[in-house]
């Protein structure tokens, strides 16, 4: 299996519980998260998402509020491993950061280059969509 794994870190002139309430809010993810059509509970804390391509994959999370994070860690599907969205503060700033580390299944390993990239662009216009709605909340 091809592993991507990057980070990516936007500063965000909010305060940090309008930024975890909006991250935290596992039904807001498709609003942000454009790759994800849909979130949908099957138990306690298993999910099955709908991705933007044709697939789906089970998911759970894991959240700390007291270290500002939300976890997915998907279990099954296209690919496998996890997503982690942080806040934090650094240099006085505000800074929210994703971070990935998934494992592409074979079929998606093919095209891996290609999905890196895409998977990067995706994150970088999310934490851009989460600033822009959390600043416009101040």
């Amino acid at each position: 299996m091809v592993q991507i794994r990057f980070k990516k870190t936007i500063e965000i002139n909010s305060d940090i519980e309008k930024i975890w309430n909006i991250i935290s809010d596992i039904s807001k993810i498709p609003e942000f998260w454009h790759g994800t059509r849909e979130v949908n509970k099957i138990n306690d804390n298993e999910y099955m998402v709908r991705f933007a391509f044709p697939q789906k994959g089970w998911v759970s999370f894991a959240s700390s509020r007291e270290n500002y994070s939300l976890t997915e860690n998907y279990l099954s599907g296209p690919f496998k491993g996890f997503t982690k969205n942080s806040i934090f503060q650094k240099n006085g700033k505000t800074v929210l950061a994703t971070e990935w580390n998934i494992k592409l299944s074979p079929l998606l390993a093919l095209f891996s280059p290609k999905l890196t990239n895409h998977f990067e662009a995706g994150a970088e216009n999310a934490l851009d969509r989460i600033k822009k709605f959390s600043e416009n909340l101040n």
